[in-house]
C-alpha cells in the first residue's frame, strides 16, 4: 500500500508500522474500536508527509478516504435493499429457509 501513496524507504516503512502499532495499542487500552487498515494508512501518509507534503499522492489518499466514507452507507443500503449476504451466516441467525443441521446435533 505504501508505494501507491508515497515512496517508502525501509526505515519509513518501519516508522509507519511502529506508529500504527502504538496507535492501535493506545486505542485498545482506551477501549476505542479502530481499524488497523485505517491506522496503517494514516501512518503511511504521515511518514510520507514528513519528507515533504508533495511526496504524498493526495489523489490516491483522497480516493482511499472516499472509499472509507462510502463503505458504511453502501453496506446499509445493500442490507436495506435485501441483497443476499453470506448464506452460512444467515443460517446461523435463522433468516434463511435453507434447512440446516438439527439444533443440538453434532456432526
Amino acid at each position: 500500500m505504501g508505494m501507491r501513496i508515497t515512496k517508502l524507504q525501509p526505515v519509513g516503512g518501519f516508522c509507519a508500522e511502529t506508529a500504527g502499532a502504538i496507535a492501535l495499542f493506545g486505542a485498545s487500552l482506551a477501549g476505542i474500536p479502530v481499524s488497523t487498515t485505517h491506522t496503517i494508512t494514516g501512518a503511511i501518509v504521515g511518514v510520507g508527509s514528513t519528507r515533504r507534503l508533495s511526496a504524498v499522492k493526495w489523489g490516491v489518499a483522497g480516493r482511499i478516504v472516499w472509499a472509507w466514507v462510502l463503505t458504511m452507507p453502501a453496506a446499509g443500503a445493500g442490507v436495506g435493499a435485501g441483497l443476499p449476504g453470506d448464506p452460512a451466516r444467515a443460517r446461523v441467525i435463522g433468516t434463511t429457509r435453507t434447512p440446516g443441521p438439527p439444533a443440538g446435533r453434532l456432526m
